[in-house]
């Protein structure tokens, strides 16, 4: 999309899709979409149902993208409401998918207590992508903990 214009769907889908999968690359390109997210959210539209890269919220795509730029406040505060909006809204897949984004951030923090918050979000998270047989997020979330070191093989 192009930021202050009037922008097709396809578009704001393309944005959705690169910062996730900018995300999963480590690719700092990403944290630089964070101000088309912000447009995205003032779209209107509350969640994707394409799952191009997975369940996500114009919320949820704008945590990933502020955590990337290096804005922890803004990128809580778009977990948070993802959060929430994952909580309320009757799609289930969502639940675990904002979890495992939301506990990345978490983990990544200085403080210990957040820490240890977002590994057991990210477990969580990998227990639902198992049950819910959403196969390549459990492979994701599985990666991860092995990576961290706190690997609830199953």
């Amino acid at each position: 999309p192009i930021s202050g214009r009037r922008n097709v769907v396809g578009a704001w889908w393309a944005l959705e899709t690169a910062v996730v999968g900018l995300a999963l690359l480590n690719d700092d390109a990403c944290g630089a979409l964070y101000p088309l997210t912000r447009d995205l959210i003032a779209t209107g539209l509350i969640c994707d149902l394409i799952l191009s890269v997975g369940p996500n919220t114009p919320q949820l795509v704008a945590g990933i993208a502020a955590h990337a730029a290096g804005l922890a406040d803004r990128a809580r505060e778009h977990f948070e409401i993802a959060q929430r909006l994952a909580d309320e809204l009757p799609y289930r897949l969502l639940q675990p998918t904002v979890q495992y984004w939301y506990g990345r951030f978490l983990a990544a923090q200085t403080d210990l207590a957040e820490q240890a918050r977002g590994r057991a979000m990210i477990e969580a998270a990998a227990t639902d992508f198992h049950a819910l047989e959403m196969v390549p997020h459990a492979a994701l979330a599985d990666r991860w903990l092995r990576a961290e070191g706190t690997d609830t093989t199953r």
